[in-house]
Parts: structure tokens; C-alpha cells; sequence
């Protein structure tokens, strides 16, 4: 009984120090940024990538209609008020539907994502403002000041969480991982005969 209870024992330690033997990779998140852009062979590698939103936008439209006219001698008005809004969730996956320089003098690149299947205008343009190798892929407006956006030709407001510091961007998926090998060998040694 008590060789039993060692084997059972013996078994359960060899199992729990092979498992830290076995190499696994790890699926992360990370921001898309010229440095990858670089790492992967250039440009032409873009519409390669599975992109993500880093978080939750809202498109969002206002729009109105107004008809007057006289009816049995009196004015008759009526309005039409028109809400339509667009929720993008962060880590919706989109494929790039094309990309190139915009700022040829300033290697400022755009990637426009789409992240529906709507026609070729609904995408979102995304761009590199900054140092080059280091900047995030953020959000391009059309209107800064107002943060316009041209979506599927109509002008949306976009809106997204304020008390983020970071302006919505691009991210991708990374599949890291690492092997590490080590070979021992004992020398037996030569005598002579």
C-alpha cells in the first residue's frame, strides 16, 4: 500500500515537472505600428494583418427634413429629425481595404479598415502621426475640430470614451514564442592502446 501511494506520488511529480517543460506560445494584443510595418517586409504586408479597434466608437448622425407648404390657407410644416448611430466595439476584427503614403515627404501612411461588409466607402481611415517607427495607427477625421468622419459617404461625429488618453487605433494579434535549447555532452576521453 504504501509503494502505491510513493508511485502514485513519484507519477504526479514527473507530470507537474513536465508541464513546465512544454513550450506554448502566447496570443497577445498589440498596437499596430510602423515598426511592424517595418519588421514584416514593408508596405505590400498590410492587407496581410487581422486589425482590431483598441476600443468601443460610436458613429453618430443627426440629420433633418423640413417641408412647408400652404394647405386650405394655412401654413403646414412639417419635420422629419433623422438619429442614426454606429457602434464599432473595441477588438472588432476589420481587414484593410487599401492603404498607402498620403505625406509621401513625411512617411505619413493611412490603412483605410473596413470592419463590415457595407460597400468599399464604409471604412475607417487610420493613420500614422508622428515619429516614424514608434506611432500609433490612430483614427483619421476628415474634420479634426469636430472629429468628422466620412463613413460610407455620409458625415458621422465620432465619439468614444474622453477619459481615455490614447485616440482609437489599430491593434493586431501577436503569436509569440520563444524555444530555448541547451545540448550537454560529456567528453569520455581517449586513452591510447
Amino acid at each position: 500500500m504504501k509503494s502505491k501511494i510513493l508511485m502514485l506520488m513519484g507519477v504526479i511529480l514527473l507530470s507537474v515537472s513536465l508541464i513546465g517543460c512544454v513550450s506554448t506560445g502566447s496570443l497577445s494584443t498589440i498596437p499596430f505600428t510602423d515598426s511592424i510595418v517595418d519588421e514584416v517586409g514593408g508596405l505590400d504586408n498590410i492587407p496581410l494583418f487581422q486589425y482590431y479597434l483598441s476600443q468601443t466608437i460610436t458613429l453618430r448622425r443627426i440629420g433633418g427634413d423640413q417641408d412647408s407648404h400652404v394647405e386650405d390657407g394655412n401654413l403646414v410644416r412639417r419635420s422629419a429629425v433623422t438619429r442614426d448611430a454606429i457602434i464599432v466595439d473595441a477588438i472588432t476584427p476589420g481587414v484593410a481595404q487599401d492603404y498607402g503614403v498620403i505625406l509621401p515627404g513625411l512617411q505619413v501612411y493611412e490603412v483605410s479598415v473596413a470592419f463590415e461588409d457595407r460597400g468599399e466607402t464604409s471604412v475607417l481611415n487610420f493613420w500614422n502621426l508622428g515619429l516614424r517607427g514608434s506611432e500609433l495607427y490612430t483614427i483619421r477625421y476628415d474634420d479634426p475640430e469636430r472629429r468628422i468622419v466620412n463613413y460610407g459617404g455620409v458625415s458621422y461625429v465620432v465619439e468614444y470614451d474622453e477619459d481615455s488618453r490614447v485616440l482609437p487605433h489599430l491593434l493586431i494579434k501577436l503569436d509569440e514564442s520563444a524555444s530555448d535549447s541547451a545540448r550537454t555532452r560529456r567528453v569520455p576521453g581517449l586513452t591510447l592502446q
